[in-house]
């Protein structure tokens, strides 16, 4: 009789034409209150669905809702918008901000629009941190489209979908044919997440596992979906990290990527037609080959396969940029490695700013900074990329590697690089035939390496066509000494002004002996340490960083001129330009701490991998893609 009469009051109001904007989600509240199917039965909408809504793994009904209530002044309603699971705060909603509090959440998500791009259904699940909110997932959903027999713990599907502050733990549901985080024809974000546990391992049939795969077969080049991935933590990544194809464009910024175990994967594949920005990342131990076929794997890995439909040109950018990359198989891994799978994409990448350095892998597998294949032209396919202003160091055996089979097509322009530390520093190769195109850009480059370049096919000159060339730690023992630099190979490429402007490189303080960036009266005690009483050599450079007078030695003249400078205002001690014009070009920090002489020598003691000549190396083991 109660509910009845309540209910015929708020008729009369509504007939009458009372305002019930103010109160009238307390008058709401209270019918929710009373519920004949009980007090934890979730009520059916009586009003507009809730734009904001709270999730607790602690609620049981509105008794516990209320005591969460009383605690922090709010007034929600168990049903309405206060719900256990995230998939019942997602059900009705198009429009909704789901907070999800402490706790741990178990049910798989899935969110469908009815179209690709449907902006109608706009979703963001908000988790309390890292720490607080766990989403770990006991059970996945099919995917249901594409045609694909896959499983997904988060599918989203024609919707835009922000996932923000909470780990996602796939250690459960982890498996071959299964995406931890799927999204189809979809945007949106994800941020501020602990991502983590896909890994399967190969002797368990561990090829398949993908932490996050973002696809949009249903957009265009003109309008692709547009998907951030942001701040997150990634860790034991499976096969893949992240992938993307066909129309998608990511903005991949600011995450980690740690494979882990000794698990074959990349960090990173950005593939198909897909374009984006990969820029302010760590990625580290991807350096385990496949088992099955030896397949060489990367941090990242840009192809544009599977488009072998494509017949009107599409131009795939990506930027790649501020990155680090170690511990890994390779770096980078740029381009297409399997004839008739590649149509008319091309791939223009911008490589730059990057810190490629230490990467390693196990056997007598090639390994390296980066790798440039372009096997397609035929097709319409291509690779252009300018790659610049990257630290390239201490790779074990291929600074930049490129090459083709008789059907590529290779523009690269490499600019103000370190490329340091590596058996090769510049490989270029053909293989099959000589039919494949290179055009090829290389000047104000620093190299140190055993071998610092190879080019068998591409030719030409390696210089600005103007005035400088590269910086070579061996161009004082190259056969075009002192007039030019014959780079090593069959194509008879030549560095015309070579090592003209390494002085400008050059961050030596000569006087500066105990690297403090000021010339006082502690570099001369210093020095007079040093001279008379076998104290430490000058740092970072044992000749240069004591030189004053920039005589190629260190004695009583160099203190003399210290002395002069600081205490009489006579001559200031030379700069790093004139010392390497008279003793040579010296090393950088990253190599050596001694003269350009015994910089050479070092770089000349590296030797390749067991099992790898270097001039006779092949075409490496190609890096499969997955689609």
């Amino acid at each position: 009789m109660a509910t009845k009469l309540l209910r015929f009051q708020l008729l009369l109001l509504l007939v009458i034409g009372i305002n019930l904007s103010g109160p009238v989600a307390a008058i709401e509240t209270d019918i929710r209150a009373i519920n004949p199917a009980g007090e934890n039965a979730i009520m059916p909408n009586y009003a507009e669905p809730p734009a904001v809504v709270i999730v607790d793994d602690d609620f049981t009904g509105q008794e516990s809702v209320d005591a969460y209530n009383s605690a922090n002044g709010t007034s929600y309603v168990w049903g309405y918008d206060a719900f256990a699971t995230i998939p019942e705060a997602i059900v009705g909603a198009d429009i909704r901000t789901i907070y999800v509090l402490d706790g741990f959440y178990h049910e798989p998500i899935n969110i469908e629009g009815a179209s690709p791009g449907d902006k109608s259904i706009s979703i963001s699940i908000i988790g309390s941190g890292q720490l607080n909110t766990v989403f770990q997932p006991t059970a996945t959903v099919a995917w249901n489209v594409g045609g694909y027999n896959r499983q997904a713990a988060i599918r989203v599907v024609n919707a835009a979908v922000t996932i923000q502050d909470m780990t996602m733990d796939f250690d459960i549901i982890k498996a071959s044919e299964t995406a931890g985080i799927l999204y189809w024809n979809a945007t949106g974000e994800i941020s501020g997440c602990l991502i983590q546990n896909m890994n399967v391992p190969d002797s368990f049939n561990g090829y398949r596992e993908i932490t996050c795969y973002l696809r949009a077969p249903d957009f265009t080049p003109a309008d692709r979906a547009h998907v951030d991935i942001l701040d997150n933590t990634f860790i034991k990544t499976g096969r893949i990290g992240i992938v993307t194809h066909d129309y998608i464009d990511a903005l991949i910024d600011g995450n980690s990527f740690d494979k882990v175990d000794d698990d074959f994967g990349y960090g990173i594949e950005m593939g198909s037609a897909s374009t984006g920005i990969i820029s302010n990342n760590i990625f580290a131990n991807y350096d385990t080959w496949a088992a099955s076929d030896a397949s060489t794997v990367a941090a990242i890995l840009v192809e544009n396969l599977f488009t072998q439909t494509v017949t009107i040109p599409i131009e795939k950018t990506v930027l790649i940029e501020n990155n680090e990359m170690y511990h890994c198989q390779y770096g980078i891994y740029l381009g297409s490695d399997y004839i008739g799978l590649a149509g008319d994409v091309d791939i223009n990448a911008t490589i730059k700013n990057n810190n490629i350095h230490d990467n390693v892998t196990t056997g007598s597998y090639s390994v390296g900074g980066m790798v440039i294949v372009e096997k397609n032209m035929a097709a319409g396919s291509s690779v252009s990329a300018l790659i610049d202003s990257n630290q390239i160091i201490n790779n074990v055996y291929n600074g930049i590697y490129m090459y083709t089979e008789g059907s590529g097509d290779i523009t690269a322009e490499i600019t103000y690089n370190t490329i340091e530390g590596q058996y090769n520093g510049i490989r270029v190769a053909e293989f099959i035939s000589k039919a494949s195109n290179y055009d090829l850009t290389v000047h104000h480059n620093i190299l140190s390496n055993s071998i610092n370049a190879r080019d068998d096919i591409a030719g030409g000159f390696w210089d600005d066509g103007i005035s400088t060339g590269n910086c070579w730690s061996d161009f004082e023992i190259n056969s075009g000494y002192p007039d030019q630099y014959n780079v090593d190979g069959n194509a008879a490429t030549i560095d015309r002004f070579p090592n003209v402007y390494c002085g400008d490189l050059c961050d030596c303080i000569p006087g500066n002996a105990n690297n403090d960036a000021s010339l006082n009266i502690l570099d001369i005690t210093y020095l007079i340490t040093y001279i008379y009483r076998s104290g430490p050599a000058p740092i970072p450079y044992t000749t240069c960083s004591g030189d004053a007078d920039c005589n190629c030695n260190i004695n009583l003249l160099d203190v003399t001129r210290l002395l002069t400078y600081i205490y009489r205002s006579g001559m200031p001690p030379c700069d790093c330009q004139t010392w390497v014009g008279n003793c040579g070009w010296p090393p950088t920090k990253s190599i050596l701490e001694n003269s350009a002489l015994m910089w050479h020598q070092m770089a000349e003691s590296i030797a390749p991998p067991a099992g790898l000549t270097g001039q006779e190396e092949e075409t490496i083991h190609p890096a499969p893609a997955y689609r």
